[in-house]
């Protein structure tokens, strides 16, 4: 994100069901250096096409931060940035 202020986003897509549904507002703080964990919500631009992407943190380690969607139905999506 290009600024320091907390963003408000309307979340999109089903991947975060059922924490989160389509049509949700979220307030979305830039990333400035504090400590993130497992089970954190996070929000990144996907290496893929670009697109801004909502999942938990499942796993961190020396090689980079695991990623993962929570929608029920379905395989679930992971990502791995780092």
């Amino acid at each position: 994100m290009e600024t320091k202020e907390p963003q408000k986003m309307i979340y999109k897509g089903p991947s975060m069901n059922p924490t989160l549904k389509p049509g949700d507002q979220l307030w979305i703080t830039p990333y400035n250096g504090q400590k993130v964990q497992r089970g954190d919500v996070v929000v990144f631009i996907s290496p893929g096409d670009g697109s801004r992407v909502v999942h938990r943190i499942v796993s961190l380690d020396p090689s980079g931060i695991r990623t993962q969607g929570l929608q029920a139905s379905g395989p679930r999506e992971t990502t791995t940035i780092g």
